[in-house]
């Protein structure tokens, strides 16, 4: 079971119904794609709350949205 080489879609596409073909479910067959190919897997939304901001990060956000509203 060679996977095809190359990062386009087409062969991405081609290495995941391969790989779903022979047992691995669809999460792991784009994962193992996406490896060979040479892609980066998919990063999670950050989030943008102020809450999650650490307090020097906080004083700038807040300083800069008090200039914009100037």
């Amino acid at each position: 079971m060679p996977l095809r080489e190359g990062a386009n879609r087409k062969a991405i596409n081609a290495n995941i119904k391969e790989l779903m073909a022979s047992g691995k479910s669809k999460r792991e067959a784009i994962a193992i794609s996406m490896q060979k190919a040479g892609k980066s897997k998919r990063k999670g939304k950050k989030s943008g709350a102020i809450g999650s901001r650490t307090a020097d990060n906080r004083k700038q956000f807040m300083r800069r949205k008090s200039e914009r509203m100037r």
